[in-house]
């Protein structure tokens, strides 16, 4: 029983290392990766705190901010018109995107020049960056759910943060399924136009949609969201029914939207990148 209360008040003080600096996560995923870490590290319980620290550190670096994050970024940060960033904050990196290059070619490697835009979260709110400066320790090709600190003054226009390579210190990790996904788009759009259409075929990709929206699709496995209808293609007509039965009709008539964590194509989806679960939900250690 003492032994017990004794590993309890260590976790805590490690815990507590943990969001000293600066690793704001949700109590639940604490709780699991303990006993995770008590199942899996041989006398985890006797480590000293510093060891435990460490333990902790490394399964954080593998685990989706997206489901387990606590929130450390200022309320609101995503509306700011313009200001400045101060502080240092832990978020992971869901998207990166080298805007500077077509999609057909910024995945095919030997872009000297990058500008790079990043999906960031930490956990409940999302914003986005621009590499307003090059940053040699962000690559365009880094895995998705990489783990990255901004530190010291960071500009902020429109909700956008401007990055720059003093502002960003690149901790690791990634997280497997976004990196999966990031994998399966990367694959489609550096296919040939040929074998791109025959993947559209298979995957039930409408004609409509670009191919950047096919790589979201072949990257999630799931519908993109339909279009409306061209204008110069005919409406079907449709019978008038009750008034009582029109807004089951309009509902049934809205598309679904998709929204993961990784789009696959982050110049198409700037606002809805949420996981669609809750935050109390933990993820694997």
């Amino acid at each position: 029983m003492i032994g017990s209360q004794m590993s309890q008040r260590q976790a805590c003080v490690a815990w507590e290392v943990l969001k000293d600096r600066g690793l704001k996560l949700t109590s639940t995923w604490l709780e699991q990766c303990n006993d995770h870490l008590d199942r899996a590290v041989p006398n985890f319980s006797s480590l000293p705190v510093p060891d435990q620290v460490n333990h902790y550190y490394l399964q954080f670096l593998n685990c989706d901010l997206n489901t387990v994050g606590a929130g450390s970024l200022p309320t609101g940060i995503a509306d700011m018109l313009k200001g400045k960033l101060e502080g240092r904050y832990i978020v992971q990196v869901d998207e990166m995107v080298d805007i500077a290059h077509p999609a057909q070619v910024r995945y095919r490697g030997g872009n000297n020049k990058t500008c790079l835009r990043l999906s960031l979260t930490d956990g409940v709110q999302r914003v986005h960056a621009l590499e307003y400066k090059r940053i040699q320790a962000l690559q365009p090709h880094a895995p998705a759910g990489l783990k990255i600190v901004l530190s010291g003054e960071v500009t902020v226009r429109r909700g956008t943060l401007l990055l720059q390579p003093e502002n960003v210190h690149v901790l690791g990790g990634e997280v497997a399924h976004l990196e999966a996904a990031r994998c399966r788009m990367v694959e489609y759009m550096t296919l040939d136009v040929a074998d791109a259409r025959l993947r559209r075929i298979m995957g039930h990709i409408p004609d409509s949609h670009s191919r950047v929206e096919g790589a979201a699709h072949a990257a999630w496995s799931e519908p993109v969201p339909n279009r409306p209808p061209q204008r110069h293609q005919p409406q079907q007509h449709q019978p008038q029914q009750d008034n009582q039965h029109q807004p089951q009709r309009q509902q049934e008539q809205q598309p679904v939207h998709c929204t993961p964590p990784y789009s696959g194509a982050l110049e198409t989806r700037t606002s809805d990148a949420t996981t669609g679960r809750p935050a109390s939900q933990a993820g694997a250690v």
